[in-house]
């Protein structure tokens, strides 16, 4: 409330707010931290449907090709061509695949924290998740950054 009331007043109006507006000001707040919660909750215990196959590094290089290389390159290295075109301000850039630092996953994690990755993205960084790709397909791209990673350890 003090922050609808503060912001009526930086916009230089001179009203009253009512107690309705105040009301449904703090539902929608309420209403909104419930819904993040439930949506980080989901997020945090989704893994991948394990039933239907095994994944397929062959098919995520092509999924990684269709839709990672652009910010990644064709290689994982960071350096595709949205990343090297001045066209885009990054909040941080695309992560070097292969080489690391990997800020977000480690190989020592639970499985299913890269394919949580692909899915639902980065909140506060730029990459995008890719919740309507199949299970089978998160799994298969999950299995081919996992793959560029072990090429270091090699």
């Amino acid at each position: 409330v003090r922050e609808l009331e503060r912001l009526s007043t930086y916009w230089g109006l001179a009203y009253q707010v009512s107690d309705d507006l105040k009301d449904e000001y703090l539902s929608a707040q309420i209403v909104g931290k419930t819904v993040k919660q439930e949506r980080l909750n989901i997020i945090r215990n989704w893994s991948p449907d394990q039933q239907s196959r095994a994944a397929s590094e062959e098919g995520g290089k092509h999924l990684f090709s269709l839709h990672c290389a652009m910010c990644h390159g064709s290689e994982g290295k960071g350096d595709g061509k949205l990343r090297t075109s001045n066209q885009i301000s990054w909040n941080r850039p695309p992560a070097n695949l292969v080489e690391g630092p990997f800020l977000f996953t480690q190989m020592t994690d639970d499985p299913g924290s890269i394919d949580r990755v692909i899915k639902f993205g980065i909140v506060g960084t730029d990459m995008p998740g890719h919740e309507l790709l199949s299970d089978a397909e998160i799994s298969d791209l999950a299995s081919y950054v996992k793959s560029l990673r072990i090429k270091l350890t090699k």
